[in-house]
């Protein structure tokens, strides 16, 4: 959910100078519906872990609160990171697809390719730090930024 909460901050903040999305969704109903849509809100967990209580104020916000964050996507002035690994079966990486094409050239998808919703492994880790590293110093150097 952390990147759908920088979307939605982003989007109505104007000190958000540069957003980074790692494996952002964009559709959190159909997330929480595929999801969890077998589970008993304040009575079932999250992927079957019992430290990951579903809470009826979570499928809320995802399913009725927000939606989707494709509309607040388009209100994002900032410069924007979408990073997600080409393996990731939590949230698929078309989520990030999609938000670069709502946002053109004012967004940069960096695909970690074989990495999963964690970026677990040593190679995604160190493809993924080297990609935000690598695009946070071409923002620094741009003298509109």
């Amino acid at each position: 959910m952390g990147a759908a909460v920088g979307v939605l901050q982003a989007a109505k903040d104007a000190r958000i100078h540069a957003l980074v999305s790692l494996a952002g969704m964009v559709d959190t109903k159909a997330f929480a519906e595929t999801e969890f849509g077998d589970e008993t809100p304040d009575a079932g967990c999250m992927w079957e872990d019992e430290g990951c209580p579903l809470s009826s104020k979570f499928m809320h916000d995802l399913c009725r609160t927000i939606g989707s964050v494709a509309p607040m996507a388009e209100a994002v002035a900032a410069p924007w990171l979408l990073v997600h690994g080409t393996a990731d079966d939590v949230v698929s990486p078309k989520d990030s697809e999609r938000i670069k094409a709502i946002k053109g050239d004012a967004a940069t998808l960096l695909p970690v390719p074989e990495a999963g919703h964690s970026f677990d492994g040593t190679a995604a880790k160190a493809d993924l730090t080297q990609g935000v590293v690598d695009w946070l110093r071409e923002l620094a150097s741009d003298a509109s930024v």
